[in-house]
């Protein structure tokens, strides 16, 4: 996720160094998951596809297998 918001961030013109915009991912995301209503947290019973290197086309023929 940071790659990917560092990234637009750059072709935005934002030229901040990455360890800036990870530091400021996690920061966020321990703030989410910290809060006293809704916490972010995971489902019971998630199923996870690893889209890091996969393309959209790819991402979406995972979703369809785990859907079957």
């Amino acid at each position: 996720r940071a790659r990917r918001r560092y990234r637009e961030n750059v072709a935005r013109g934002d030229n901040a160094p990455y360890h800036d915009v990870l530091r400021l991912m996690r920061r966020r995301d321990e703030l989410d998951m910290g809060r006293a209503n809704s916490p972010l947290r995971p489902a019971a019973d998630p199923h996870i596809v690893d889209s890091e290197y996969l393309n959209v086309q790819e991402v979406v023929e995972a979703i369809e297998h785990l859907w079957q």
